[in-house]
């Protein structure tokens, strides 16, 4: 091999490991700056974690009357959703010792898999409602059940009477 050959062989493997770095910092700039940006959007969501929102546990409204009814319609709706036929929804008298909890007994009938929906959606919606009760009895009409369930939920410490 004469010095000329040699020459341009190392001349074109330095030119290869020259344009071989220059592509590696090409993509680390790159990966360091979609980097920077995952970090950003983590950074703004991470104000509150998820576990932590008050919104996912507790029941809102600016009075207890207003909590009252806006869970009541939203247990209405749960029922009406499930294909429940609802005879009686109470929300119990305020308990004193403990003024942000609310009980709330519902009466409905239907099939048992309209009973289940209901059920389900109760406990897997937001914000969290806890059924503290449940007894299912079988009615006149073949097939269907009638629901007597309790529900309880956490009022907002924020709400002003």
């Amino acid at each position: 091999m004469n010095p000329d050959i040699q020459k341009i062989i190392a001349l074109v493997t330095g030119a290869l490991v020259l344009l071989g770095s220059i592509l590696l910092v090409i993509m680390a700039i790159g990966h360091w700056s979609t980097m920077n940006d995952e970090i950003a959007v983590a950074e703004v969501n991470s104000t509150l974690p998820p576990a932590a929102d008050p919104a996912r546990y507790l029941v809102s409204g600016s009075s207890r009357a207003e909590s009252s009814a806006d869970l009541q319609a939203r247990l209405n709706g749960i029922a009406t959703d499930a294909g429940l036929d609802v005879s009686r929804i109470r929300i119990a008298p305020q308990d004193t010792s403990n003024p942000l909890h609310m009980t709330v007994d519902v009466e409905a009938d239907g099939e048992m898999a309209q009973i289940a929906t209901f059920l389900h959606a109760i406990e897997a919606s937001l914000p969290a409602l806890i059924i503290s009760r449940t007894r299912i009895t079988p009615t006149d009409t073949d097939g269907m059940l009638q629901l007597e369930v309790r529900v309880e939920a956490q009022r907002s410490p924020e709400v002003s009477e």
